[in-house]
């Protein structure tokens, strides 16, 4: 080619670049394409049409262009950055990543291969690794508002809220009007307990990006923490509509207004792809072999003063070492309480995974040779669910601390009974069901009840008249629940409602809604939070526990039948709506189980107004402490073990997971 030659050819390029510039690709193509048809070995006009076919979707056609550039041209970092960002956009992590060292090798300081190499490892789970480049790519470009705020999201996920929340603050001063910095920030004020200022953050989120589906579910979940019920019902419905048009919100937050399980299903389906590993990384196992004992990993933030080690600490106890060994894995921030001692001392073996990141951690379960891995977070504050996502064991399940689908295909199963999820229900779910016997809830019955009863004055409650109780967390409640609430109020004389006080804004919420329902706010007792022994205890002073809807209660359900309480649940379509309903089952009360709202009203009243009827039940719940399954730990215990052995029998079959019921067996 001469001189004249290799000018026309420049002068394409430069024309097409123009075009390029000014957004007008498809003319900026047709002068690429000009430029090759003169020289069709020219680097840098391959490298521009190979970036049109990106920017276009056509990953495929710009791979192919680019790598003939990079042919030409070796050293140049633009195309390597290029290739690595059709890779990522294609799923092929390792690639990209390696793409991305490559532009690096070849030019140090570009920040934006830097900021990408992060995020492929983020992706591929090697956080560690992520942090190092999120904080390289933060020396070359130290005012970058995303860069900040991914490197923040890293930082939250392994529970490092302070730096997280020092790296938010700086992204929204450089970028006030970037929505994801503000949206970041909000989740780790909430989570740090700053509801108030989460809240402002979530707003300003969703003003500056309506279409924000996951910052608006978070808000309407810092609202409802504090009982903020002002235009809620709006909120929540432009929550679902995001979710049915496929938005990415945080699933967890859809259950106290959401009923349906299918939405339910999309979100954390959704949730779950933003969690998943390529198979590049996923860990691997040898074929199944006949062993003496199955190694059960159990993988949770709450072996500490939390509701899910009140519920499984005579589970890891019981559970039949002769056929089984049972590990513990740590990823909370633990506490020095008796109940973490209990639990340390229940496990054969027990690791903190707290330093490790996601593939670390996943390696270190591969290691121990764990046959099942029991998630008992799923997506709950604290959750490491990309742990699982990487296969850290063959068979990994999803029990007690996620009511509801994972939407992960990285979750075989979920243990469940025939009420809270009917068979019919499996197309709701990702996992497997597995139907145990009685009840999905395992329950402690060893959990102590303080001997003292405290008097009604020491807890506010006036010395006469029924006391109605609902120890829900705040978030549960809702307005319509609240309005059946204030016309039982109306309805009885002198009783009063005992709720649980999480904070003084929400009770000074709950005070101006009752008081807007012609009920006098005194009416409304609020109960601190106590010790678990002196909580179970003062559950003697109350009549009837009114359950929520359609997020009812759970844990708090069991605490006031474990202490003699009855309650009256109201049970609707998904998991979550579905808890108490189980319960009572299983400890003979299915008489309390309503399934319409307007059902639930006429029996609270009608027991109100019936002291004899509620004795009576009063007296069978405390006969059926005894004997029924609810709270035999064993039997309990017996069902999910051959729930355990019947997973791994289908397994060493070769077949893939598939629903069972496990059959019912006497306590052992």
């Amino acid at each position: 080619m001469n001189d004249i030659e290799r000018a026309a050819v420049a002068a394409l390029v430069q024309r097409g670049l123009a075009h390029h510039r000014a957004g007008r690709l498809a003319a900026a193509a047709a002068a690429y394409r000009d430029a090759l048809a003169r020289a069709p070995d020219d680097a840098e006009a391959l490298r521009l049409l190979g970036t049109v076919h990106a920017v276009q979707g056509d990953d495929e056609e710009a791979l192919q262009l680019l790598r003939r550039a990079a042919a030409q041209d070796p050293g140049n970092a633009k195309t390597a950055f290029n290739i690595g960002e059709c890779l990522r956009r294609r799923g092929d992590v390792p690639a990209a990543i390696a793409a991305y060292r490559q532009a690096l090798v070849l030019e140090p300081e570009m920040a934006d291969a830097q900021h990408r190499l992060a995020l492929a490892l983020d992706l591929a789970g090697d956080v560690a690794a992520a942090e190092t480049a999120y904080r390289q790519a933060l020396t070359l470009d130290p005012d970058n508002a995303r860069l900040l705020t991914n490197l923040a999201v890293l930082l939250d996920g392994m529970a490092r809220r302070s730096e997280a929340l020092a790296l938010l603050r700086r992204a929204v001063a450089v970028a006030p009007d970037l929505a994801e910095a503000h949206a970041n920030l909000g989740m780790v004020l909430g989570n740090l307990g700053e509801i108030d200022d989460a809240m402002v953050a979530l707003a300003r989120a969703a003003a500056l990006r309506p279409e924000d589906a996951h910052a608006r579910s978070q808000l309407v979940y810092w609202r409802r923490c504090v009982c903020d019920w002002r235009g809620l019902a709006e909120a929540e419905a432009q929550v679902l509509d995001g979710v049915a048009r496929g938005e990415p919100v945080v699933p967890f937050c859809l259950f106290p207004f959401c009923d349906d399980p299918a939405l339910q299903r999309q979100a954390a389906a959704r949730h779950a792809a933003t969690l998943e590993v390529d198979a590049a990384h996923r860990l691997t196992h040898p074929a199944p072999t006949p062993r003496p004992r199955l190694r059960i990993g159990y993988l949770s933030a709450d072996f500490r003063e939390h509701a899910t080690a009140h519920l499984a600490a005579e589970l890891f106890e019981r559970h039949d070492r002769s056929r089984f060994e049972v590990m513990g894995y740590d990823i909370g921030a633990g506490d020095d309480s008796a109940l973490r001692q209990r639990v340390i001392r229940a496990f054969d073996r027990f690791a903190g995974l707290q330093g490790l990141d996601d593939r670390a951690a996943a390696e270190h379960i591969h290691a121990d040779g764990i046959d099942i891995l029991v998630d008992l977070k799923g997506y709950t504050r604290d959750a490491r669910s990309r742990i699982p996502a990487f296969r850290p064991a063959p068979l990994s399940v999803n029990y007690l601390g996620y009511p509801g689908t994972m939407g992960a295909p990285f979750i075989d199963y979920i243990l469940v009974d025939r009420f809270i999820v009917p068979g019919e229900q499996q197309r709701h779910f990702s996992e497997q069901l597995v139907h145990l016997p009685h009840c999905y809830q395992i329950n402690d019955s060893r959990r102590a009840i303080a001997e003292a009863t405290p008097s009604r004055a020491e807890c506010g409650l006036p010395e006469r008249g029924f006391v109605f109780c609902c120890f829900n967390n705040p978030y549960k409640l809702s307005p319509e629940i609240f309005d059946l609430w204030m016309r039982l109020l109306a309805a009885v004389p002198d009783s009063v409602l005992w709720l649980l006080a999480r904070n003084d804004i929400g009770a000074d919420h709950l005070r101006r809604e009752a008081a807007a329902r012609g009920i006098a706010p005194t009416r409304l007792v609020f109960a601190p939070v106590v010790a678990p022994a002196e909580h179970l205890a003062r559950h003697r002073l109350a009549d009837l526990f009114l359950d929520a809807y359609p997020c009812g209660a759970h844990t708090t359900a069991s605490d006031a039948l474990w202490a003699g309480l009855p309650v009256l649940t109201c049970a609707g379509r998904s998991f979550v709506s579905r808890v108490a309903g189980s319960l009572l089952h299983a400890v003979g009360l299915p008489e309390l189980v309503t399934s319409s709202l307007a059902d639930y009203e006429s029996l609270a009243l009608a027991l109100a107004r019936d002291p004899a009827a509620l004795a009576e039940l009063r007296r069978r719940l405390a006969d059926a402490r005894a004997t029924t399954p609810l709270f035999d730990a064993a039997r309990q215990t017996a069902a999910i073990e051959a729930a355990f052995t019947e997973m791994w029998r289908i397994h060493a079959s070769g077949a893939p997971p598939r629903g069972f019921a496990v059959p019912a067996v006497g306590s052992p």
